[in-house]
């Protein structure tokens, strides 16, 4: 949810308002950043100088079997303000435990009880303290009850030391079943501490003794549950005195690389061996680019931004031993509301546990690729790619598979589309619904700085939809004209099988189509009768002559969409040594008599002795007189190359050639002969292929496609501009639909180059020879307005409609206050008020009369005055109405302008577009504002049923 100073992670508490500041502290957080790989410069580094550091890895210059680190951030060509972050899918919240640490202040002596150990404690010891019970002080001094009391929270400083760290726990609950031979003393967190003596039995060892037969492990074992269960919600629970219990030893890493280049703002982030790769050409460009599941996006921007990210970032969760976190069993305790806590400087750790259970399981997926600019170019694997040049020629390309993987796909058909447009970036400035106009209260100044209105302004909003929707894209201009190829794929079909139960002669079971009754488009069941005629329950029951024993129930086969493995080419690392022509061999260099030579700081020859000398570098030549340079390692991969075969398992073969693209020629013992050669054959070679093997998912689950039926592909051109809703006539029955209205990036815009659809209507109420047409909307690019024809006939009332609906003047006005264009051009030509005169021979300027200077003319400034004082046409107020005509007018409906398509992101119209029926409205405040489209079929106007005042147009 929005609020007024953040957006609120959760909708149900704790809620967690974030902030930029809130933010920026986060990436310094140890608890973050434990998890992730990251490096940050500019802003975003918040002041940290260590932010900027990259992870230590160059593929350029390795080792021979080095291979590179799970997790890659690369800041190193980042001049501007940046982000490479690697993140993890899950945050193993039991791995930072051990290194959240409270300081408890000095010991704790309390009189006749004794002394407690405080000082610096984890997380770990502060549970055992909260969780587990020493034995009474002197046999009735409970210290849970005592610290409750005086502190304000049951806990017992004697439990600390239960556990410290993950692995003990870890270890602990792994501990096997192992059963004393003789009686033992074991102390409260479950250790031995020897066997019982003569008559005081364990008062000197410590603890309480134990039975021969007991399993010494028990109760160390299930402390080490109790603590596993603590931070894991309600419905964990692991078996007691049932053995050892495996918790999950290998912790969740961070994998991908992220690299960022360029002097603007740029961002990348990866997860699950994504590659992100976010470069800006210039300080006012804006690249983000995220990956994930082993996919590739980039983004470039110069003047320009660029979105390239395809992240499931909703798989992220935080888990307590590989549980998902429940933090309010911790936060019911009351210590981090403790004095205790205040004191420690730890009442910070509760909101901080307040955010992370607000973030688990609710931080939404980014799937955007954005482009608009002078250059913009982005493109993420698995989703889509764009460009966008000079703000105006735009294309767009949707790269996302067919279906998620999955080997039980949903779905009979899908679309994909391939986009080319030319957009309007007047846009942005010109029309009622302009982003200019959403954003002027923050250019200006004035209200809507803060955070909490950025994030409620309702483009923002929209955009940030877009953000987290794989199907809507964000959209900030118009199309002029946008032409989109349309591909639908139908899936191909097979029955399901099911196991009949019986058996073959081999003994193998006979597999049978699965059968299920049919139901109607209501999701009734059917049968029929021996005539075919079908029934439903309802028909049955009202049908005295009808029974369900006579009739027989329909069937179907069930059937599935038909998969096949989706097979990808295998990759292997490799090494490779080259020659670095950019890094030469340096050695000292020398006179003739073989002395090194020293030099100064300005590069002047000197002693040895000299202060500051350094040895002369110079770059080593060989025997030839050739430079040097250095030979390094290169790491890289490379397909795994296989032998190809046929059908029938041979292996295919080419010719070979030599080094020139020769064929080589053999004789019968394989020796290279000259061709021609009697009984020479050429030397064949197997042909190499990639291997392919099927793809996996970031889990190791293999991955399937659908099998196509059939694809169809269709052409539309669409825009923005012209007609705003398909053009439909309904005569004698029949409806026909002209350029009807098709989907693109989510907004529903009539095609132009869609044929006329006709259709009977079922239900004609209309009658009469005259056709009905629906209402006529035409809009215009630049804030010219929008033609209304919805009464054809009253051309004054319709012209009148459209000089209200322009708003290209007030668009004009406000570009002029925002950037000050005509008091800048008043004060280039002296137009504006001129300062008072001032008399040279006063020095006091608070006493200086103006009209009395010695550089005052009679009237200077006057003419100045009066040009000021009198008002431009864009500044003159709006004249007041006049007075009711008493001559009586025709009846007119007057009500809000239509609505201009909306920017930002559109939700999905149903299939038959809706069209409005709002009329154009005379000037006003409200006369910019877009009026809300009303729901319902479109608006057909004529003069078959109504009067003769209903709106439309009729032929005859």
């Amino acid at each position: 949810m929005i609020g007024g100073t953040g957006v609120a992670l959760a909708e149900d508490p704790p809620a967690m308002e974030m902030t930029p500041e809130m933010i920026l502290g986060m990436l310094d957080n140890e608890m973050l950043t434990g998890f992730v790989e990251m490096c940050r410069t500019g802003a975003l580094a918040n002041g940290n100088p260590d932010a900027g550091q990259s992870t230590a890895w160059n593929p350029e210059d390795t080792q021979q079997g080095q291979l590179p680190p799970g997790a890659i951030a690369t800041c190193t060509d980042s001049t501007g303000h940046g982000l490479a972050l690697v993140l993890p899918d899950t945050f193993e919240i039991g791995d930072t435990a051990q290194n959240m640490w409270m300081d408890l202040g000095p010991n704790q002596s309390i009189p006749i009880v004794g002394t407690f150990v405080m000082g610096e404690r984890n997380l770990f010891n502060i549970m055992g303290g909260l969780l587990f019970d020493a034995p009474p002080v002197l046999g009735f001094v409970n210290v849970k009850d005592y610290a409750r009391d005086n502190y304000g929270v049951a806990i017992d400083p004697r439990m600390f030391d239960t556990f410290t760290t993950y692995q003990d726990v870890v270890d602990a609950a792994n501990l096997p079943v192992e059963l004393t031979t003789r009686a033992e003393c074991q102390d409260h967190t479950g250790r031995i501490t020897g066997t019982p003596q003569f008559l005081v039995g364990c008062a000197i060892r410590g603890g309480s003794q134990i039975p021969a037969g007991t399993d010494k492990n028990a109760l160390r074992r299930n402390q080490a549950l109790t603590v596993a269960e603590y931070l894991a919600g309600p419905d964990v629970s692991y078996p007691r005195n049932a053995g050892p219990v495996q918790l999950p030893v290998t912790l969740p890493k961070a994998k991908g690389q992220s690299t960022i280049k360029g002097d603007g703002i740029n961002v990348a982030l990866s997860m699950r061996n994504g590659r992100a790769f976010a470069e800006t050409g210039n300080d006012l460009a804006v690249a983000l680019a995220g990956a994930d599941k082993g996919q590739l996006s980039t983004a470039y921007a110069k003047y320009a931004i660029a979105i390239a990210a395809n992240m499931d970032t909703d798989d992220i969760r935080f888990t307590w031993f590989g549980q998902e976190v429940d933090f309010s069993k911790l936060l019911a305790a009351g210590l981090l509301d403790s004095e205790m806590a205040a004191e420690a400087g730890a009442d910070e750790m509760g909101p901080m546990l307040d955010m992370v259970g607000g973030l688990n399981g609710t931080i939404p997926g980014i799937k955007e690729v954005f482009c608009l600019g002078l250059d913009a170019k982005a493109t993420a694997e698995g989703l889509g790619s764009c460009t966008n040049f000079l703000g105006t020629f735009d294309t767009y390309k949707d790269l996302r598979p067919l279906t998620n993987g999955s080997q039980n796909p949903v779905g009979d058909s899908v679309n994909r589309q391939e986009q080319y447009g030319l957009t309007d970036i007047s846009s942005l400035i010109f029309g009622n619904d302009a982003l200019l106009k959403d954003f002027l209260p923050m250019l200006s100044g004035g209200e809507g700085m803060d955070m909490g209105a950025l994030l409620s302004n309702p483009t923002i909003v929209k955009m940030l939809g877009a953000l987290t929707s794989e199907e809507d894209r964000i959209k900030l201009t118009k199309d002029f004209i946008r032409y989109t190829k349309n591909v639908e794929t139908t899936f191909a079909k097979e029955a399901v099988m099911v196991d009949s139960g019986e058996t073959d002669d081999d003994g193998n079971p006979i597999m049978v189509e699965k059968k299920e009754q049919v139901t109607d488009a209501d999701g009734n069941l059917l049968w029929e009768d021996t005539a075919g005629k079908r029934y439903t329950q309802a028909d049955i029951d009202a049908d005295d002559d009808l029974d369900v024993v006579d009739l027989s129930p329909v069937m179907a086969t069930v059937m599935k969409n038909k998969t096949t493995p989706r097979m990808v080419g295998a990759v292997e690392d490799a090494w490779e040594t080259y020659t670095d022509t950019n890094d030469p061999v340096m050695v000292d260099d020398e006179d003739e008599n073989g002395d090194p030579i020293y030099l100064d700081a300005d590069g002047n020859v000197v002693d040895a002795d000299t202060e500051g000398a350094v040895k002369k570098q110079v770059q080593q030549v060989d025997a030839d007189g050739n430079p040097v340079f250095k030979e390094k390692t290169r790491h890289f991969t490379r397909p795994v190359m296989v032998e190809s075969t046929d059908a029938d398992g041979n292996v295919i073969t080419e010719d070979f050639k030599d080094a020139d693209g020769n064929v080589v020629w053999v004789d019968e013992n394989g020796a290279v002969v000259e061709a021609g050669t009697e009984g020479a054959v050429k030397k064949q070679t197997p042909v190499l292929v990639q291997k392919m093997e099927q793809a996996k998912d970031s889990k190791g689950n293999p991955l399937w496609d659908p099998v196509v039926e059939r694809s169809t592909t269709a052409h539309w051109l669409t825009s923005d501009y012209g007609l705003r809703e398909p053009l439909v006539i309904e005569w004698l029955g029949h409806q026909v639909v002209f350029f009807p209205a098709v989907e693109v990036n989510g907004t529903y815009r009539p095609n132009l180059m869609g044929l006329p659809q006709i259709s009977r209507i079922a239900q004609d109420a209309q009658t009469g020879l005259l056709p009905k047409i629906s209402l006529v909307q035409w809009d215009n690019a630049f804030g010219l307005g929008t033609w209304t024809f919805d009464k054809p006939w009253d051309l004054f009332g319709t012209a009148k409609n459209y000089a209200d609906s322009i708003t290209l003047h007030k668009d004009l006005k406000q570009i002029d206050d925002l950037l000050g264009i005509t008091d800048g051009i008043k004060d280039s030509l002296g137009l504006g008020k001129s300062p008072a005169p001032v008399d040279p021979d006063v020095t006091d300027p608070d006493v200086t009369d103006p009209g009395e200077g010695e550089g005052a003319e009679p009237g200077d400034g006057e003419g100045v005055d009066q040009l000021d004082s009198l008002t431009t046409l864009d500044e003159a107020p709006e004249s007041t109405p006049s007075a009711p005509s008493t001559t009586p007018a025709a009846p007119e409906t007057e009500s809000s302008p239509a609505p201009e398509p909306e920017l930002g992101v559109t939700p999905s119209a149903p299939a038959t577009p809706e069209a409005p029926t709002s009329d154009p409205a005379p000037s006003g405040p409200a006369a910019s504002d877009p009026a809300p489209e009303p729901a319902g079929e479109p608006e057909l106007a004529g003069v078959g049923a109504g009067s003769s005042d209903d709106a439309g147009l009729s032929l005859e």
